[in-house]
């Protein structure tokens, strides 16, 4: 019985030490350590990609000190985290946060000063990410950019190539860096890259589920989603809008490929084959849909093996290890939960772009009635995003009146890039106030409170800025926030600008003065 007990005791350890050690082994060893030629790769690939992304206004996270004071404080609308703390930023503060994360940008990028100034970069982007969310909307391309640039702290500097490695071999024995830690020096950082690029495939995939259904798959979403006016390659454009079983196969394949793309964090024979059928993807959406995902698709580039060496024997009795990668499984699982709970809080996203139903009696030219206009509204109400989605940007729009000449818009692209908020923030606003006013309204029935309507409030705030970009209005002139449906336009809410009296109007254009 003595030598039965023991055999059972020790095969119960050498069991939960396999487990273990497969457990830890997955985190640590799954990917080699960053090798310091693709550390710089990555590092002057992101910066060049904002670097670029600037037009001379884009979405580029460098770029966020300039949108911020170009951007009237009317119309900044800090998400997510960003709008819980409550911070008061300057511009110059951004400014400074912006060259500090460049010099240390550079510092980590050839390995000097170890995990330290990666975090301070990967810190700094995460900060003027966030803000930037706040001036131009969520831009989702930047997201695993920014998660990245934080993991690689997780990485130390190269014990041989490196800025540190040198001063360590011929200046001073004592340097600090590299540390030897068997964290620092494992896969552990480009696995939790993988996890976070995976999240956003697996994400999407989740969301068109969960908002859109089963018959998300029909075809009918795809083809409203690319027959929007954004997109580079015209001809495909077209080809899809006009092939419903085309959209049907596509719309197929990217369910099933978005929720399998988690078998690249298992398996690395599909890892290449799932990172590359990504970044195709990709593609795909920017010459359809305009969305540029190549910082993200750069990040992938991480995820994966490149034939580098191995990683080194660790020692899984150390603290850190133990820490590290059950810090990392809870990390794992509080993502999974975000997306099936479809929370939109920067800085988590459940990736809902694209994944709201749009059947085939929905057009990107406009709504085809006050019903749907409702259907719509109460899609956002009870999505819980902050942000409006699977809306045209055709459908809503803003303009000043003055009822003698044509209406001025006040949403082109080419009015707005001039007169202190850029297009995509105005859009996405529009949008959000439109909902609300429509809800608003649905909701009160005949005992609406005009004046402190969603619609009307929003006009108010902006009150301000509408006179200081029009010139020569009269008496009259009003701003109006406008429903475009199929046959006719709905003034939803209209305030006249010279004393923001309410105006109420019908779809006739008939108003009166309140």
């Amino acid at each position: 019985r003595r030598v039965l007990g023991s055999l059972i005791m020790d095969l119960y350890t050498l069991f939960f030490d396999t487990l273990n050690l497969g457990y830890y082994g997955w985190w640590l060893s799954d990917l080699p350590p960053l090798s310091p030629y693709l550390r710089f790769i990555f590092y002057v690939g992101t910066f060049l990609l904002c670097y670029f992304s600037r037009k001379p206004f884009g979405d580029s996270p460098l770029q966020t000190p300039e949108i911020y004071a170009f951007t009237d404080k009317a119309f900044y609308r800090p998400c997510g985290l960003m709008k819980d703390l409550r911070l008061k930023w300057k511009h110059q503060h951004l400014v400074f946060l912006r060259n500090l994360m460049l010099i240390c940008w550079a510092l980590t990028s050839v390995g000097f000063l170890g995990p330290l100034t990666a975090l301070i970069t990967g810190l700094c982007f995460m900060t003027l990410k966030g803000i930037n969310t706040g001036l131009i909307g969520t831009s989702h391309r930047w997201y695993i950019t920014a998660y990245t640039l934080v993991f690689l702290a997780l990485q130390d500097s190269d014990p041989y190539l490196s800025c540190d490695a040198y001063i360590s071999r011929s200046f001073f024995s004592s340097w600090p860096f590299p540390i030897e830690n068997p964290v620092l020096n494992s896969g552990l950082a480009r696995k939790l890259i993988g996890v976070v690029s995976v999240s956003t495939l697996f994400g999407g995939g989740v969301a068109k589920i969960l908002n859109g259904g089963i018959r998300w798959m029909d075809g009918w979403s795809m083809m409203f989603y690319v027959s929007s006016r954004s997109g580079y390659w015209m001809w495909l454009k077209r080809f899809l809008a006009t092939h419903l079983a085309m959209c049907r196969i596509m719309a197929v394949g990217t369910i099933v490929f978005e929720l399998g793309s988690v078998f690249a964090l298992f398996s690395t024979t599909l890892r290449p084959l799932i990172y590359l059928m990504a970044a195709g993807f990709h593609l795909g959406i920017w010459l359809t849909m305009f969305p540029n995902y190549a910082p993200q698709t750069l990040c992938y580039a991480l995820a994966m093996s490149w034939g580098e060496k191995e990683s080194m024997t660790y020692d899984w009795d150390h603290w850190s290890v133990s820490f590290s990668v059950n810090a990392s499984t809870i990390l794992s699982i509080f993502i999974t939960v975000v997306c099936f709970l479809r929370i939109e809080y920067w800085p988590l996203t459940g990736v809902p772009m694209y994944s709201m139903y749009r059947g085939p009696d929905f057009s990107q030219d406009s709504i085809k009635n006050f019903s749907q206009a409702v259907y719509l509204a109460k899609e956002f109400a009870n999505s819980g995003y902050p942000q409006v989605h699977g809306w045209s940007q055709e459908w809503i729009s803003l303009r000043i009146n003055d009822g003698t000449s044509k209406p001025q818009s006040l949403t082109s692209e080419y009015h707005l890039k001039s007169k202190g908020v850029l297009a995509k923030q105005m859009n996405n606003l529009l949008r959000i106030v439109a909902a609300e006013e429509i809800l608003y309204k649905d909701s009160k029935g005949d005992s609406v409170d005009v004046e402190n309507s969603p619609g009307v409030q929003f006009l108010k705030s902006i009150l301000p800025w509408s006179k200081r970009i029009s010139d020569n209005l009269n008496l009259n002139a009003r701003l109006e926030l406008i429903c475009h449906f199929a046959k006719e336009e709905m003034v939803l809410s209209a305030v006249r600008i010279c004393d923001g009296k309410v105006v109420k109007a019908n779809f006739n254009g008939e108003e009166t003065v309140s």
